[in-house]
């Protein structure tokens, strides 16, 4: 795990405490408080509570929380712990990815079906907040006929929270400070607001990370990574070694052109001045 990265934040860590159970008073509370004013969740189905696990190449998998509201609308919440080039384009993928899975489950079509809500422990760079949240941004379409007028998404709303721009922002409702400042630290002390369930969530992070399952699946994440590091070690030595190999094939091929060229200049050289010498015996 990341030394900057708060244990919530462990893949591991955030579906024992998010995504276990129906009706999680944690998950509503925190829901609740980002999306203040949006929908109003007073009940949750967890629609994959499988804990995530291993493939061969270490990568997680089933690492969100996705869930239906008692409206009928899908919700799913992805933890990124750090930036990466191919950010916002795997945001909108995996966005209208669940569009795609759910639309034809909709009970309405006449406002949003899925929410995807995007926790990053990094800063974003690219992203153009809409609305007053400084902490929580939204896409939308620009318009092709006016640059200047945004289009919110229909069925499909995007939520990307910038944890570390909670570092910087006074003016948060204290509900969403409080369940930011959880997530950025896993701690329960020095609220703005006393929240029954971010207690709850600070006692399940505890216990789940005394727990032997969890300090498992550390070690399996950990081997797997060094697995990967070798890897990619190997990989990198074997395409050293062929571009060496290839370097000296290349290398021969233009020493040769090189020695041509080399030689037939020393050839006319070497010719002209016997040609001279030869010239000047028979005057």
């Amino acid at each position: 795990m990341n030394e900057e990265e708060s244990p919530i934040l462990n893949d591991y860590v955030f579906k024992q405490v998010f995504g276990q159970e129906d009706d999680n008073p944690i998950l509503i509370s925190f829901l609740n408080a980002m999306l203040d004013g949006d929908i109003n969740i007073k009940h949750v189905t967890i629609l994959n509570s499988e804990i995530p696990r291993l493939s061969e190449m270490g990568r997680t998998i089933l690492l969100d929380v996705q869930a239906q509201t008692d409206d009928g609308t899908y919700i799913d919440i992805e933890v990124q712990n750090g930036y990466r080039e191919d950010l916002i384009d795997r945001m909108f993928i995996y966005g209208t990815n669940m569009v795609s899975k759910y639309s034809e489950k909709a009970t309405r079509f006449d406002s949003t079906i899925c929410i995807a809500i995007w926790i990053l422990n990094c800063r974003v760079k690219e992203f153009n907040h809409f609305g007053n949240d400084p902490i929580i941004g939204e896409f939308v379409f620009r318009s092709k006929l006016d640059s200047s007028k945004y289009l919110p998404l229909k069925e499909l709303k995007i939520y990307p929270i910038e944890l570390k721009k909670g570092l910087d922002v006074l003016n948060l409702s204290p509900k969403k400070q409080t369940w930011i400042n959880f997530l950025m630290t896993s701690d329960n002390s020095s609220n703005p607001v006393e929240i029954k369930e971010v207690h709850e969530a600070y006692d399940k992070v505890k216990d789940t990370t005394a727990s032997k399952k969890y300090k498992t699946y550390i070690e399996a994440v950990e081997k797997a990574e060094k697995l990967r590091l070798q890897e990619l070690l190997s990989a990198k030595e074997e395409a050293i070694k062929a571009g060496v190999q290839k370097g000296i094939k290349q290398g021969i091929k233009q020493g040769i052109k090189q020695g041509k060229r080399d030689g037939k200049e020393e050839g006319l050289k070497q010719g002209k001045e016997e040609g001279l010498k030869q010239g000047k015996e028979e005057m």
